[in-house]
């Protein structure tokens, strides 16, 4: 611990630019913000609970027959194809018609890509990432200063349940944010760090005491090999690489079994996870070689290596040079590269499909459903779908609603070779109270208190709803915006915020939304019926390739859009 001390010592020394993080001391314990009583939520325990409820407001909005109180646009902003299903009634009601009843519609509402839209971003969608106008308790000071920092401040005219219980938030970006950001969380420049790296794990609890966090996540890290290289690696091989790794081993090793070793897609957060583990990701060196041999082993491989790809982390890096010394180890593979880049280069390189290898990856899903740990990723022509698997009995098993149907059909493919299911760690300051992270892994960001705070992040790929679908943009985002319907941090129930009713018909297949009244963007325009169905017609279109696209399948008119 002397080395450690002196370490960081020389790190306060060394360092000729500091931001400043004086927050406010609070309770070291922290402090728990009660749910309040305008934020009336309703139980969703499960995707496959029946959504046919209604999520009215028990508090009367006060309206006249005619004129809602508050203004509304009386056109739309958007000018181009629409969803045969979205229609707006009046200006705070829209309805909205599936293709086909879906249980999972309430949930899909609480993710980031149903946001609403302000008629600005119509004007200049690029542009609108730099300074992005919400409707969140927090707003843009200032514009998005690429790979150095975010500023947000409270938004005095929130019309939401909980307002901002912090003076200001600046997110601190940072190439190996899992590195540097602890290691500044460390000398107490960075208030709030999500990330730690994994040779720190033995030494948290000693370095942040009570600022140690943890909490249950519904996440999972992975490697997928890229569709358009499945003729450089068919499946015996796919199968032999997969067999041959030892998770375990890596979770002992590497996070000293503070995770869960994966043998699924789904996460043991859902229930489904306990059924029968896949053959083809489990460790079996035996089976490896067995696949290998029927590949055609290192004379089939020939003179062409194993290329490992992974964003800039270097617990990642570890983890890829320790599956590399696995291949090695069961196959006698010993020429394994591997390559790392700058988180969002590397997203780019996915998204252009130039990745030349097995390519790591981590996927949290933005609503409560197994589905959206396997539709988004793998449906064919998500736009998530960086790795281009595409199976038709797979599409047909996620349009049936049958999540372990379809990962059955995932684990025959070995399309995708999870390694581990994450959980939230994240490390805090006596700057700042009430400090947690719930299972999608979002922090709660609003309900903490304090002053002028600090946090960690790598930078965001895209700022804006329909386009971000990486952590770091959607961090940033979720406290700019409100949703119709918002997750408890901590009881994960489901509830209205923007919405002040929904309904659905007998049948499931028209849903009703009513837009509370009093909701305004930081620019000062209404929130409106048509600044939820701008916002969705938008995404939707296939024209804007937004990564946001295949949420939005599930609603009338899509394919249309989509053809």
């Amino acid at each position: 611990m002397g080395k450690r001390l002196i370490g960081l010592l020389a790190l306060l020394l060394s360092l000729t630019l500091v931001t400043t993080a004086c927050g406010i001391a609070g309770d070291d314990e922290g402090q728990t913000t009660p749910v309040t009583d305008d934020f009336p939520f309703a139980d969703v325990d499960s995707a496959d609970s029946a959504p046919d409820v209604d999520m009215s407001d028990d508090t009367p909005t006060e309206t006249t027959d005619d004129v809602a109180s508050t203004p509304v646009p009386a056109v739309s902003a958007y000018n181009d194809a629409r969803l045969s299903g979205l229609n707006v009634v009046d200006g705070r009601t829209f309805t909205v018609t599936l293709t086909e009843p879906d249980p999972g519609f309430l949930e899909r509402l609480a993710y980031m890509g149903f946001a609403p839209l302000p008629s600005v971003f119509f004007e200049d969608p690029a542009a609108f990432e730099d300074a992005p106008i919400g409707n969140g308790p927090f707003m843009m000071d200032g514009t998005w200063a690429h790979n150095t920092s975010i500023r947000v401040v409270p938004n005095a005219n929130y019309a939401g349940p909980t307002p901002a219980g912090l003076t200001s938030l600046t997110f601190n970006i940072y190439d190996d944010v899992c590195a540097t950001g602890y290691l500044h969380a460390q000398a107490a420049f960075v208030d709030v760090s999500e990330c730690i790296p994994a040779s720190q794990l033995p030494y948290v609890g000693d370095d942040f005491g009570a600022g140690y966090g943890r909490s249950a996540a519904m996440m999972f890290h992975y490697y997928a090999f890229p569709s358009y290289l499945w003729s450089q690696y068919p499946l015996e091989l796919r199968q032999a690489l997969s067999m041959a790794i030892d998770r375990q081993a890596i979770v002992d090793e590497f996070f000293f079994g503070s995770v869960t070793a994966a043998d699924r897609v789904v996460p043991p957060v859902f229930s489904e996870f306990g059924a029968a583990a896949c053959p083809n990701w489990v460790h079996n060196p035996d089976g490896a070689r067995e696949a290998f041999e029927l590949y055609g082993g290192l004379e089939a491989l020939g003179e062409t290596p194993i290329v490992l790809w992974h964003g800039a982390n270097g617990t990642q890096a570890a983890i890829a040079a320790a599956l590399a010394e696995q291949l090695d180890d069961v196959l006698d593979i010993a020429d394994v590269q591997i390559e790392s880049r700058q988180s969002t280069v590397y997203l780019d390189l996915l998204d252009d499909h130039v990745v030349t290898g097995p390519s790591q990856g981590e996927w949290s899903a933005g609503y409560l459903s197994p589905l959206g740990f396997l539709e988004p990723l793998f449906g064919s022509g998500s736009s998530s779908n960086t790795s281009g698997y595409s199976s038709a009995r797979f599409d047909q098993a996620i349009a049936n609603g049958d999540a372990a149907a379809a990962e059955v059909i995932l684990c025959a493919d070995v399309g995708i070779v999870p390694i581990y299911a994450g959980a939230n760690r994240y490390v805090s300051n006596l700057s700042v109270n009430n400090v947690f992270k719930d299972i999608r892994g979002h922090m709660n960001w609003v309900e903490m208190i304090g002053g002028d705070i600090v946090a960690a992040i790598a930078e965001p790929q895209r700022l804006a709803p329909p386009v971000a679908n990486e952590s770091e943009g959607l961090e940033v985002l979720e406290v700019l915006f409100s949703n119709l319907v918002e997750y408890d941090h901590r009881s994960r129930s489901l509830g209205n915020v923007v919405a002040e009713s929904i309904e659905t018909s007998d049948d499931g297949l028209t849903w009703t939304i009513t837009v509370a009244d009093g909701w305004t963007f930081h620019d000062g325009e209404p929130v409106s019926a048509h600044s939820f169905v701008d916002a969705w017609n938008w995404t939707a279109n296939g024209e804007n390739a937004a990564a946001n696209n295949v949420y939005f399948n599930v609603i009338e008119g899509w394919d249309m859009l989509n053809g």
